[in-house]
C-alpha cells in the first residue's frame, strides 16, 4: 500500500516524465474536490494527502533499503 500512496498508483512511475504525468493525473481529482468543498476544503485535503504522503513514502523508502 505505502507503494501505490507513494508512487500516486504506478503513475508516478510512467515514463517520460513521471512528474508531468503525475500533475496530470491530480488535476481531475483537484476539480473534483474543489467542485464539491471549495478552495478551503481542497487546501485541508491537499494538507492530509501530503502528511500521509509523506508516511507513505517514508516507511516504503525504509523497507526497499
Amino acid at each position: 500500500m505505502n507503494k501505490l500512496i507513494s508512487t500516486f498508483f504506478g503513475v508516478g512511475l510512467l515514463k517520460p516524465a513521471p512528474g508531468t504525468w503525475g500533475s496530470l493525473a491530480a488535476l481531475p481529482l483537484f476539480w473534483i474536490i474543489y467542485e464539491m468543498v471549495g478552495l478551503i476544503g481542497v487546501l485541508l485535503i491537499s494538507a492530509a494527502t501530503f502528511y500521509f504522503g509523506l508516511k507513505a513514502i517514508e516507511n516504503y523508502s525504509s523497507k526497499t533499503q
